[in-house]
C-alpha cells in the first residue's frame, strides 16, 4: 500500500532551508494510507469490410517538468525485466548501478531524509537531491510506467566531481507490493542531459542544456 498526500520520511536529520524546501511536506513519520491507482492507455482499433482485419494499439505519452519531456507509454506488469534487472534494496536503503559513459557506479547507502508523494520521490540533502524521479501516474504495485522529465540525478559516484547534475530524459519506475506503510521501488536509466549545478532547494526540478548521454543504470529504494 501506499501512504496520500506527502510523507516526509527521515531516518536521519536534514539540515537549514533543505526541510522548508520540500514542498508541501509533513514533518515526522507516518501518514494515512491509500489504496493504490493509476491509469493505463486503452487500445483500440478499427475493423474494416467483410473478412477485414482489425487494428488498434496501447499507448501513451507522459512529459511534464523543465529540462525535456520523456516519451510515454503503457504501463507494463511484474513480468518486466526492469524488476529483475535493477538491484534488491533492504529495508531503508538506496542502490544505484551500472555503467555511466564508461565509469562503473556502484552506490549503495541509507535512505537518510526523503519526500515521495504519488507521482515524485527525491532524498533531502543541502542544497540538491542525490535523486529525483519524477513520473506519470498513481502507484501500481508491480506495474512499470515511464519516468518524466523534472527528475535528475547528481554523479556522488564519480569522486572528482560529485556535485554534476544530470536531467532523467528516459527511464521508467516500477513498484513492487510491500507490507502496510512501506515503499519499495525500482528504477532505471537510460539517457540523461547535463545540467546546471548549484544550491536550489530540493524541491524543485533542474535545468539541463547540455550534451546527451546514453547510460545504462538501475536503482532500487526501500522506505519504512
Amino acid at each position: 500500500m501506499f501512504l496520500t498526500g506527502i510523507i516526509f520520511f527521515s531516518s536521519g536529520c536534514s539540515n537549514g532551508d533543505d526541510d522548508a524546501s520540500a514542498t508541501g511536506g509533513t514533518s515526522g513519520s507516518g501518514g494515512s494510507t491509500s489504496s493504490s491507482g493509476g491509469s493505463t492507455a486503452g487500445s483500440g482499433g478499427s475493423t474494416a469490410g467483410s473478412g477485414g482485419s482489425a487494428q488498434g494499439g496501447a499507448g501513451g505519452s507522459a512529459q511534464g517538468g523543465t529540462g525535456g519531456s520523456v516519451p510515454g507509454g503503457s504501463a507494463g506488469t511484474g513480468s518486466s525485466p526492469l524488476f529483475t534487472e535493477a538491484p534488491d534494496c533492504p529495508s531503508n536503503i538506496q542502490k544505484l548501478e551500472g555503467n555511466f559513459d564508461g565509469a562503473t557506479v556502484a552506490s549503495d547507502k541509507s535512505v537518510g531524509s526523503t519526500v515521495f508523494d504519488e507521482t515524485v520521490y527525491y532524498t533531502v540533502q543541502r542544497g540538491r537531491s542525490e535523486v529525483r524521479l519524477e513520473w506519470g501516474t498513481s502507484p501500481v504495485q508491480n506495474a512499470v510506467q515511464p519516468l518524466t522529465a523534472g527528475g535528475y540525478l547528481l554523479s556522488v559516484w564519480d569522486t572528482a566531481s560529485p556535485d554534476t547534475l544530470y536531467c532523467v530524459t528516459a527511464g521508467e519506475i516500477g513498484f513492487l507490493e510491500t507490507d502496510s506503510l512501506h515503499e519499495y521501488f525500482k528504477y532505471s536509466v537510460t539517457s540523461v542531459r547535463a545540467g546546471e549545478v548549484g544550491t536550489t532547494a530540493n524541491s524543485q526540478p533542474a535545468k539541463c542544456d547540455g550534451e546527451e548521454l546514453t547510460v545504462d543504470l538501475h536503482g532500487c529504494v526501500q522506505r519504512d
